[in-house]
């Protein structure tokens, strides 16, 4: 699937600057109980299930719920874990195992000890409907991570 992922035409990459520490910031992308307060497109959407297996061949899954009680389950397996200044892990939706697997990549630059740049690049889309969807979905999502409260986002963190 690699492969496949660097030949596609479509794939997007989002920036995100954010008040928290680089160690916290991998910590939030990591740590299931804090996911389920954050990872959803919208604020109406929760994610009411969430299993990290956080090493390199470990699988993730989440799974999101609308105000419908709609579910939509996304999974992969961890590619590369570089605390705290890399994460990428591949992606798929459940339900769309026809579809090929993209790839997503994190990359955490600190700007300054409590100030943390996210890079956020996701490839191997072989439409660009299916990119754009999921930009605007990552757009959600980060926009939820940067309005989780400063306690949620501490919880269980050293700094």
């Amino acid at each position: 699937m690699a492969h496949q992922q660097q030949d596609s035409p479509y794939h997007l990459e989002m920036r995100r600057v954010l008040p928290f520490t680089r160690t916290r910031v991998f910590q939030v992308w990591t740590q299931p109980a804090v996911l389920q307060q954050w990872f959803h497109p919208a604020a109406q959407i929760t994610t009411p299930i969430v299993e990290v297996d956080l090493r390199v061949g470990g699988h993730y899954r989440i799974t999101m719920q609308n105000a419908d009680q709609q579910t939509f389950t996304v999974r992969g397996v961890y590619q590369v874990i570089d605390p705290p200044a890399h994460l990428a892990f591949t992606w798929r939706w459940e339900g769309e195992e026809a579809e090929p697997e993209t790839l997503v990549t994190l990359a955490f630059i600190e700007h300054s000890p409590e100030e943390t740049e996210i890079v956020l690049t996701h490839r191997g889309f072989v439409k660009e409907s299916e990119r754009n969807s999921h930009e605007v979905g990552w757009q959600g999502t980060l926009q939820q991570l940067a309005e989780l409260p400063a306690s949620s986002n501490r919880k269980g963190t050293q700094g």
